[in-house]
């Protein structure tokens, strides 16, 4: 998961952010990119989505005909409009009660301070002692 999120940063990341920017753009394309540029687009942090997988938890769930949708423009609030995507909802279609169904909600990557980042990177293995 890690080098496919590396090879979405370098490849379509910059198109989104660049020509996409201000357009509508459909991305079409497996599960796992899905999750994939979930993690960047979100900001999910190794941390939460190791909790997820652990836990079974059906918000990174991508079932066939899934689709998620991001929006920049508050669904609540037609005037509050953000230059990146701040809300984002799930829905599948072909499955009327996909345990990843869900409505418009706000997303709010997680801001961390240095000691919070420190206790976190403690947590990982040393590849170099």
């Amino acid at each position: 998961m890690a080098d496919l999120c590396e090879r979405l940063r370098r490849w379509v990341v910059p198109f989104l952010t660049n020509e996409g920017a201000d357009k509508n753009v459909v991305i079409v394309a497996h599960g796992d990119t899905i999750r994939a540029l979930r993690i960047i687009i979100e900001g999910i942090d190794p941390a939460r989505y190791n909790h997820l997988l652990i836990n079974d938890d059906p918000y990174l769930d991508t079932s066939n005909c899934q689709i998620v949708q991001y929006a920049s423009v508050n669904p609540s609030n037609p005037t509050d409009t953000r230059s990146q995507p701040t809300w984002v909802r799930s829905l599948c279609p072909a499955y009327k009660k996909a345990p990843a169904n869900y409505d418009w909600q706000p997303i709010n990557p997680p801001q961390y301070n240095n000691s919070e980042l420190l206790q976190m990177s403690e947590t990982y293995p040393r590849l170099i002692a």
